[in-house]
């Protein structure tokens, strides 16, 4: 709470600009039936919560905090996903090895027509919360680069829970990517890159489970410290920026634990 409250988001949505009693959505905390009027990830557990909750058998742990940092890169970079009757949208995406599985939009999921069962999961949250078991379809698509360079063989199968938001908004200032395989990418100056002037969402979240699917191996070190690693959907910047340090930071960690599916 002293968090939220000191970075003046909304208690109810964690978005900044409003305040909880302002909010348009409509929610109360579901966790253990607290019911009060806050966020999932703002409700703090308790030593009696712990010794009395009990596990579903198919659970995901994710971890999204804000707090002051350096503003540190993250690997994001924009892509094209397929569906199976050929649509196609262009998305965001995050690589995040802290993520056990992937993730992707429900909307964009939606958009593209996939289908698929459905898995049982819980969120736990900081401070060791479980949010109210979920339904969550697992789909699969095809992700490529949103380049002339795209090719059909180069593109990548994954398979990704369908969330309605993954994370909220990145700061543009939290992510710098190249459109073209530039061998000179390390030594660019980060600072220089183009950037999207509004806050990024993130449509794909790539977990571990896909990222090593896109990560060639390739990287460069520029004088600064950050880093240009090559994927299969173009050259990502990412690790220490060359601008001065942000006001805030983000982490995003997610695991399952196990398989639970249910048919449609």
């Amino acid at each position: 709470m002293a968090m939220a409250r000191s970075k003046g988001v909304c208690f109810k949505c964690l978005e900044a600009g409003h305040l909880a009693k302002s909010c348009r959505e409509n929610r109360t905390c579901a966790v253990d039936g607290c019911e009060q009027p806050h966020h999932e990830l703002l409700h703090s557990s308790t030593p009696r919560e712990s010794a009395n909750r009990t596990e579903p058998s198919c659970v995901q742990r994710g971890v999204l905090a804000k707090g002051n940092g350096k503003g540190a890169l993250l690997q994001i970079v924009r892509a094209r996903a397929y569906g199976p009757d050929g649509n196609h949208a262009v998305v965001n995406c995050l690589l995040d090895t802290g993520a056990q599985v992937s993730f992707i939009r429900k909307d964009i999921a939606e958009a593209l027509g996939l289908t698929g069962f459905y898995e049982k999961v819980r969120l736990e949250t900081v401070g060791g919360s479980l949010a109210p078991q979920r339904r969550l379809r697992r789909v699969e698509f095809s992700l490529g680069a949103n380049s002339v360079a795209d090719q059909p063989a180069l593109r990548r199968r994954v398979e990704a829970l369908a969330i309605p938001r993954i994370c909220g908004k990145i700061p543009h200032s939290m992510s710098c990517s190249l459109s073209n395989k530039d061998k000179d990418a390390a030594r660019t100056e980060v600072g220089q890159q183009s950037k999207p002037q509004r806050p990024l969402t993130i449509d794909v979240l790539i977990g571990v489970d896909h990222y090593y699917d896109f990560v060639m191996g390739r990287m460069k070190r520029n004088a600064t410290g950050s880093i240009a690693l090559e994927t299969l959907l173009g050259w990502i910047i990412c690790g220490k920026p060359h601008s001065s340090p942000s006001e805030e930071a983000r982490v995003l960690l997610t695991k399952v634990e196990e398989q639970a599916d249910a048919a449609l």
